[in-house]
């Protein structure tokens, strides 16, 4: 019965232990600081961990053949990320000043439209995509942290490129793709193990999401939740569509903000001081945007999935999916 509601939702293999890992987090934050076992499988603890695990299984059902693909899909998808992020940004700051546009400055939105959340992207591509789809997640983590944030602020030359996080990012895709083109039966065995360790994730991310953070970011936050899903991501969906010539499923898929992108203000304020008045406020609007796009985001892309086609919903079944 439980696994039958699941499969209602869209994506909800992710999204339905992604609430209730934000609910217990939200109502019993302590509940998870246990210790032992239990902090490290169901508390954000765990998010590194379940997210490598389901690198490397994706990893295995990854073809060498596939790569030109993968740098393809994940390329427009990251500049197109940015691109829109950074737009919108230029445009505040320039016209509306460092007041922003109804309190959103150039520094919230930047940050939270160029971050995309990693995780909720490779989740969706499991359960939508294909192994090509998911493996252009390490690409998209060159957006996840400050860089990119600095280059649209024009800020580039005191920032470096992440180059050990992102090798790390590549490091269990790459070694479960090895094993899998050496010998299928790992490809057959670790690649059927993509699902069960979905649940996993989407626990231990939302236990790092907390509904407070949508209250103190108020109507501002809420705005910059909805530049980032759906200015941002309608705009991103118009590139894969009509550049990757892609149904668009994975566009929305990075229509969210990146958990650690709630920390970016700050850093960002450490290279030039001058925003150091608008952390406080830039941080919990970004906190918010985190909170409501990892909810929201799933829903739309299990809804356009089905309607306009994936790998899992051809598009001569999807209207009848949907």
């Amino acid at each position: 019965m439980i696994m039958r509601f699941i499969k209602k939702v869209p994506a909800g293999l992710m999204v339905v232990p992604l609430i209730l890992g934000c609910l217990v987090n939200t109502l019993f934050p302590e509940a998870l600081k246990i210790g032992g076992i239990t902090t490290a499988l169901f508390s954000k603890a765990g998010s590194a961990t379940a997210l490598g695990m389901l690198l490397f299984c994706m990893g295995t059902k990854l073809q060498l053949k596939e790569m030109p693909v993968v740098l393809k899909r994940g390329g427009l998808l990251l500049i197109s990320k940015f691109a829109i992020g950074a737009v919108l940004g230029i445009l505040v700051g320039k016209f509306c000043g460092p007041a922003g546009f109804l309190g959103l400055s150039s520094l919230a939105i930047i940050c939270a439209v160029t971050n995309s959340n990693g995780s909720i992207f490779f989740a969706l591509m499991t359960e939508y995509g294909d192994e090509k789809d998911c493996a252009c997640m390490p690409i998209l983590a060159i957006n996840d942290g400050p860089f990119l944030t600095l280059v649209a602020l024009g800020c580039s030359g005191l920032a470096n490129i992440p180059v050990k996080a992102l090798v790390a990012a590549i490091i269990p895709i790459l070694a479960g793709m090895i094993l899998g083109n050496i010998d299928k039966e790992f490809k057959n065995f670790f690649g059927a193990a993509s699902n069960a360790l979905i649940p996993f994730n989407g626990f231990s991310l939302g236990a790092g999401i907390s509904l407070i953070d949508v209250i103190k970011g108020g109507p501002s936050g809420v705005l910059l939740a909805f530049l980032t899903i759906f200015v941002g991501g309608i705009f991103i969906v118009l590139c894969d569509k009509y550049i990757g010539r892609r149904p668009g499923y994975a566009g929305w898929a990075v229509a969210t903000t990146a958990g650690n992108a709630v920390a970016v203000p700050a850093v960002i304020a450490t290279a030039d001081v001058a925003l150091q008045p608008l952390v406080a406020a830039a941080t919990v609007q970004v906190a918010a945007s985190t909170v409501l796009s990892a909810i929201i985001v799933p829903f739309i892309v299990g809804w356009w999935a089905k309607k306009y086609g994936c790998p899992q919903f051809p598009l001569e079944n999807a209207d009848k999916a949907a």
